[in-house]
């Protein structure tokens, strides 16, 4: 007997595609993201927010950060940590991401090394998702606040 003669044990599934567990039609790679508007001044608070689109939900995987202080570029090797907090609340389920404020660098990573969810986060189309930042930093304003939600858009 060939190996194209053999067969499978009993119970045996042939392989092939993974079956839609989602059921969703389709995946796409896609962003969104928190941006203040006005720069961030030192003891300063702002909001951002972002909805999700109709046309799909989102979840939400790996999550990145970019802060710039003063006008001023910099090099990789003086990226700036920034000394902001965080809160995350999906207002239209009124339900919160995290119990506390929480510093940017522990759920937010840089582009070459971002921060990866424990537990991706589902997030249903027309969510509106808001970001209360606050600086905490005596003497540091921050002219460029941004924050990157990455994942996949899920239609079906």
């Amino acid at each position: 007997m060939n190996y194209t003669q053999r067969r499978r044990p009993l119970g045996q599934v042939p392989m092939g595609p993974a079956p839609n567990a989602g059921g969703y039609g389709a995946k796409d790679y896609f962003v969104y993201s928190a941006i203040l508007t006005a720069a961030l001044a030192a003891g300063g608070t702002g909001v951002a927010s972002f909805n999700v689109d109709k046309d799909s939900d989102f979840l939400w995987q790996k999550s990145t950060y970019f802060v710039n202080v003063g006008s001023d570029g910099f090099l990789d090797g003086t990226r700036p940590i920034p000394g902001i907090t965080v809160t995350i609340k999906d207002t239209t389920s009124g339900r919160d991401i995290m119990t506390a404020p929480t510093p940017v660098p522990a759920m937010f990573g840089t582009g070459e090394l971002p921060f990866i969810l424990p537990i991706p986060k589902l997030l249903p189309k027309v969510s509106t998702i808001t970001v209360n930042f606050a600086n905490i930093t005596d003497n540091t304003a921050y002219s460029y606040v941004g924050l990157f939600f990455h994942g996949q858009k899920l239609f079906g």
